[in-house]
């Protein structure tokens, strides 16, 4: 059960992060929103991810991980419904918008940083193994959220979304339910991962002190920003940039970049034990820069949807494989380590679509920001080669 709850609670977070850019189209012909609120948009789901990571950590240690996931995901159902209402509550939607936006991703952030220790606890040994199918949820969420929607739109119209964002609520509500009536165990976060010779684990400043640490938190960021300047902006581009309709850019942008995410942790999932996770995170780096050359260059829409599903191919193991080598190399690293890779993989998720929008916004041309992305993807293979020269495991 307790493994069921934990797969849901991707599939909330993979709702919180890509049901809205859905509507962004929308909201700019509804509520005037521009594209630069679009961009403010995306940096405080993320950002508030990141002051989640921050600051919970310490309150996670002392009421637990069954109860502080069960709070985070009544937080994104109540940012969710908020989401529907708030824009014509508020006098200003643009400001309803962005505070169910930050609800919705206080949420999402605790539940990053409460996760990978429950998937540490319960994997049994394989970790990785069981991290790489879990975050696979994620993907397989996201593709649900694009397909149901596009359904949901084509029957009802564009002008019930409201209702669709209340249903959309329900998965955080039910999960909730779920975490509380599993067994999910509440010893201290610090101990999970740990050695048990480990008398304690290894504290934030042992991790900051190490350069193999602060190699992979690069890692990390750029794995954020890979993966999610592609997700944020990918159902946008094709609407305006390929100019095709919207129900045919949903399918063929953000859910075939979703379900080629899906399909690549699926993949390292059933072959981990035959393939070296770096160099697998290495030539899946290259690949992604390769993707978003070809997705930012709309000469055939076909060649740009290519380029769609190569980025999240090689994307899709780019956070849990992150999250893999630092629980490998720091073994006692704990919730510290966890939420500090949260933390940094929610910057790179922030500051990478909201570059592209700038960029995009400076070069009057959303496939110009997309180009300049490809540097995300290369920067992480750099730094899988310095982790590759450097790694060793590092105990308290």
């Amino acid at each position: 059960m307790t493994k069921t709850a934990c797969s849901i609670s991707f599939v909330t977070s993979a709702i919180v992060n890509n049901y809205a850019p859905l509507l962004f189209s929308m909201f700019q012909n509804s509520y005037g929103i521009t594209l630069e609120n679009i961009s403010v948009f995306i940096a405080f789901n993320f950002g508030a991810q990141i002051l989640a990571a921050l600051i919970f950590p310490k309150f996670i240690d002392r009421i637990g991980y069954r109860t502080s996931t069960a709070a985070a995901l009544l937080l994104a159902a109540s940012g969710l419904v908020g989401l529907a209402f708030l824009p014509d509550l508020l006098p200003s939607p643009f400001i309803g918008l962005l505070a169910a936006v930050v609800i919705y991703a206080l949420g999402s952030g605790i539940i990053n940083v409460t996760i990978n220790p429950i998937i540490e606890e319960c994997s049994l040994g394989s970790s990785e193994k069981t991290r790489s199918l879990l975050y696979s949820s994620y993907c397989w969420g996201y593709v649900a959220v694009v397909a149901l929607s596009t359904v949901f739109f084509n029957f009802f119209g564009l002008g019930h979304w409201k209702l669709l964002t209340c249903l959309w609520a329900v998965v955080p509500l039910f999960d909730a339910a779920l975490f509380l009536l599993s067994p999910a165990k509440t010893k201290k976060p610090d101990a999970i991962g740990s050695d048990a010779s480990q008398k304690s684990g290894i504290s934030l400043k042992q991790l900051i002190s190490s350069n193999i640490f602060i190699g992979l938190v690069a890692v990390m960021i750029c794995s954020g920003a890979s993966e999610h300047t592609m997700s944020q902006w990918a159902s946008m581009f094709a609407e305006i940039g390929l100019g095709v309709s919207k129900a045919v850019g949903d399918f063929a942008g953000p859910c075939f970049f979703a379900a080629m995410m899906g399909i690549s942790r699926i993949i390292y999932t059933l072959s981990s034990k035959k393939i070296k996770l770096e160099t697998y995170m290495l030539a899946s780096g290259i690949l992604c820069a390769l993707g978003y050359v070809l997705a930012a260059l709309p000469t055939v829409p076909a060649v740009s949807f290519l380029g769609f599903g190569l980025c999240g191919f090689s994307a899709g193991i780019f956070w849990p494989g992150t999250v893999s080598l630092a629980a490998r190399s720091f073994p006692g690293g704990g919730t510290p380590m966890f939420a500090a890779l949260a933390l940094t993989g929610n910057i790179g998720a922030a500051a990478g679509p909201m570059a592209v929008g700038i960029a995009s916004e400076a070069f009057g041309s959303l496939g110009a920001g997309l180009l300049l992305a490809a540097i995300f993807p290369a920067i992480l293979a750099a730094g899988i080669i310095y982790h590759m020269k450097n790694k060793k495991t590092v105990k308290n």
